[in-house]
Formats: C-alpha cells, structure tokens, sequence
C-alpha cells in the first residue's frame, strides 16, 4: 500500500488512528479497513472486471476514513479546549473565593 492512506497529512503532522486517537473501535475499524484495502489492491493489481468500480470504491474508502479521523482529531480538540476553559473558571473561581474571605 502507498504511504499510510489512513493517516491525515496538513499543518505540517501527519494523524493515524494509531497516533492520538487510541480507542479500541478506531483501531478495529482501520484493521478492516486496512484489509479491505489490500484485498481492493490484490483484485487491482489483477485486472479484475470491475477495476474501475474497486478502484472507486477504495478511493472512496480512504476519503471517507481521513474525513472520519479529521472529524474525530476535530472533536478531540474541542473536548481539550473545554477541559482548559473549565479548569481556567475553577482556578478563577477559588481566587474569586480567597478574595471574598479577606475582605
């Protein structure tokens, strides 16, 4: 297979399920992916009657992967800005509190 089709390349990193984004269900579905891909490959590299259809279908495969890993990066940004805004308002919070009592 050519260069990692399953890993997302921009701003200068490159995101594979195996890299950050380590659930279980991630790296199950890139295994079949990745199965399915070779086999894709294996009836290519055949001149099976439906290559244009495979070759289609394989093409889709791994754009619709990168958009779900592109999604999913996305989303766990997100969730890491969140977290940073809520332990932020916590720390402002307590300060807020020391400040109440010395008064």
């Amino acid at each position: 297979m050519a260069s990692h089709p399953l890993c997302i390349k921009g701003d200068g990193h490159s995101t594979c399920a195996s890299k950050g984004h380590g659930t279980l269900y991630l790296f199950t579905l890139q295994y079949l992916i990745l199965l399915l891909l070779q086999t894709g490959e294996v009836l290519l590299k055949k001149h099976h009657e439906a290559t244009p259809e495979i070759q289609k279908r394989v093409n889709s495969l791994i754009v619709k992967w990168n958009e779900l890993l592109q999604a999913s990066s996305e989303r766990g940004k997100g969730l890491e800005e969140a977290k940073d805004i809520l332990k932020f308002n916590e720390e402002v919070e307590k300060v807020e509190d020391w400040i109440r009592e010395k008064v």
